[in-house]
């Protein structure tokens, strides 16, 4: 799993170049968000194997905060996932729906907080 990040760390400045030259095109944001939400998936189901069984972290771990972190690590490639959607819409909008990275936390931890 963790090779597979590597890969698609990796492989980032590639789609990261073609959004830079082709930025109004379609496919160019579906191949930079596509692998951006790969590596965020396999970023946070790594996180997820460390802290099952405690096998990589210590065992006075907080599992609450634990799941808060992985819940806010999903909400990455939804809003990449989200951005592909868009794209068929509008190339340009599925750029800026990006900023919502800018929230996400904050507002995974307000869902979070008061759904408990």
């Amino acid at each position: 799993m963790t090779f597979l990040f590597l890969m698609a760390i990796a492989f980032l400045p590639f789609p990261t170049l073609l959004l830079g030259e082709y930025k109004n095109q379609q496919i160019s944001v579906i191949f930079y968000a596509t692998d951006a939400a790969v590596a965020s998936l396999l970023l946070t189901s790594i996180s997820w194997y460390a802290r099952r069984g405690h096998r990589l972290v210590p065992t006075d771990i907080d599992e609450e905060q634990a799941r808060l972190r992985t819940a806010q690590g999903l909400a990455v490639p939804v809003v990449f996932l989200l951005s592909i959607v868009i794209s068929f819409w509008s190339p340009e909008i599925a750029l800026y729906s990006w900023l919502l990275l800018l929230v996400t936390d904050p507002l995974v931890g307000w869902a979070w907080r008061s759904s408990s």
